[in-house]
Formats: C-alpha cells, structure tokens, sequence
C-alpha cells in the first residue's frame, strides 16, 4: 500500500514539474457569445499559447465555435493552433491551423476538412470599453468557405502578448 501511494505521490509531482517548467511566452484565450450584424449568434471557447519548455518554443491551445440559423448549424474545431500572432499595441491575436467544420442541415450532416483562422481583440476591460470581436473563417475542402465576425456580447476575450 505505501508503495502504491509513493508511486502516486511520484506520478504526481512528476506532472507538477512538467507544467511548471512550460512558459508562456504569449496567449489569448476567450469564451462566451458573439452577435453578427445579420443578428446571428454564435458561442466559442479558445485558448492559444506560444510556449517554452525544454524542447523550445511551440504552439499549443484548441478552439471550439457553433452558430446556428433557421437553415443550418455550424460547428468548427481547431487543435493546437499551426501559427500565433499578437499584437501587443492593438491586443488583436490572429491564429490558425487545420480543423474541422460540421454543418447540419435538413439534408443532414456533412463534414468538412480544412483551415481555421481566427482574429480576436480584446477591447474591454471589466465592464468598460467596445465589445471585444471574435471573427472566424474556414476554407475547406470541396469549395467550402465560411466566415464570421461579430462583437462579443457576454463572456470575454483576453489577448495576453508577450511581456
């Protein structure tokens, strides 16, 4: 029993070390709800980092967003980004990489491989200030273009550039 709890207590402090030796170099991550112009909802989740641990600097994060009309619903996923932008004047952070995008239809469900990229400014700060933007576009395979870009209108959207 010891030795089972020492191997625990040894797998543990091994993943503490793991994650306390990854830096952040730079990140933005948001979750909550955007408006389009056209009054589309959409809902999304990020997180994107450019970090370094002992095999150098690298990208990690994952991005998930739905939208739905009266004709489709739209979801797109994303894994670790394949590149990361952040500006730190204006905190727009711009990402992308391969990804996923489903859209279900009365037709059905079809799917979709392709690209992700996403541009994101936080322009809030706590309850002053414009509304952060979320834009989203997908290029995809067979001809498949999707875009939006709205204001944020609940959650938040935190652009954290390199210090």
């Amino acid at each position: 029993m010891l030795i089972k709890k020492l191997c625990i207590a040894g797998i543990v402090a091994m993943s503490l070390a793991a994650v306390a030796q990854r830096n952040v170099i730079e990140s933005a991550s948001g979750r909550g709800r955007a408006v389009n112009s056209d009054r589309v909802h959409s809902f999304f989740g990020f997180e994107v980092a450019r970090v370094h641990d002992d095999h150098g600097d690298h990208l990690v994060g994952h991005l998930r967003f739905a939208s739905r009309t009266d004709r489709a619903t739209v979801e797109i996923g994303m894994g670790a980004p394949a590149r990361l932008g952040i500006n730190a004047d204006t905190k727009v952070a711009e990402f992308g990489g391969d990804g996923r995008m489903v859209v279900r239809t009365h037709d059905g469900m079809h799917h979709f491989a392709g690209h992700v990229a996403v541009r994101v400014q936080d322009r809030r700060h706590g309850q002053k200030g414009d509304p952060d933007t979320f834009r989203i576009m997908f290029d995809g395979d067979h001809d498949v273009h999707y875009a939006f870009d709205g204001m944020v209108d609940e959650g938040d959207i935190i652009v954290r550039p390199h210090h």
